[in-house]
């Protein structure tokens, strides 16, 4: 049972980062602190850390 629980807690650190592109909604922004007008964008790029033995995600 010691020698499963060295190989679990090892496993559990075992993530893969994924990257994906999703389209945003186009607006135009305006920044307050920056006193600056962004143009809109289409697509924005996120990625994903996610556990491959567990379930958990993280944003990255």
């Amino acid at each position: 049972m010691d020698e499963f629980s060295k190989t679990n807690g090892q496993l559990i650190h075992l993530g893969v980062l994924a990257f994906d592109e999703m389209d945003i909604k186009r607006s135009i922004d305006y920044s307050h602190s920056f006193d600056q007008v962004f143009d809109p964008n289409k697509k924005a790029q996120v990625g994903m850390l996610r556990g491959l033995c567990n379930s958990w995600k993280m944003p990255a």
